[in-house]
């Protein structure tokens, strides 16, 4: 074979013969999950109330959630930018659902962070959105 200035030797594989070396392994590498906690999300259990909390005090992401309404009335899921705990009515909303009467809301953990709090995440559920009275919901909420 020749670049019609150079011959070039053996540069070049015959058919059939599996490719070799590093750049193989770059190619067919799969990323497995990670057993250490830094690469696990991390959970907090709404057990059946809408009282403002403080789910993370410092910046993360929110990943997902799972959340039942079991009252017979809406109820407006809450998420807040703040580094301490909300206060109804006052604190400002970053993120709402609203979670129907009798129903509920999930949102599957993605790749990426549904939404980046830079300060810290706190929740609370509402009977209006931006209310001042909380409502009871159970379920999990995620975040790193």
């Amino acid at each position: 074979m020749s670049d019609r200035t150079t011959a070039v030797a053996g540069a070049v594989s015959p058919l059939g013969t599996a490719p070799t070396g590093t750049e193989v392994m770059a190619v067919n590498s799969v990323t497995l999950p990670s057993a250490s906690a830094g690469a696990a999300l991390s959970s907090t259990f709404i057990n059946n109330t809408g009282a403002a909390a403080s789910i993370k005090s410092t910046s993360g992401n929110l990943y997902g959630f799972c959340l039942t309404n079991t009252t017979a009335a809406p109820a407006y899921v809450e998420f807040f930018n703040l580094s301490g705990t909300p206060t109804l009515g006052t604190s400002a909303v970053a993120f709402c659902v609203l979670i129907p009467a009798g129903g509920n809301v999930t949102m599957n953990p993605p790749p990426m962070g549904l939404m980046n709090f830079s300060s810290g995440i706190g929740f609370a559920v509402t009977t209006a959105e931006n209310g001042t009275t909380a409502a009871a919901v159970t379920g999990m909420v995620f975040y790193k």
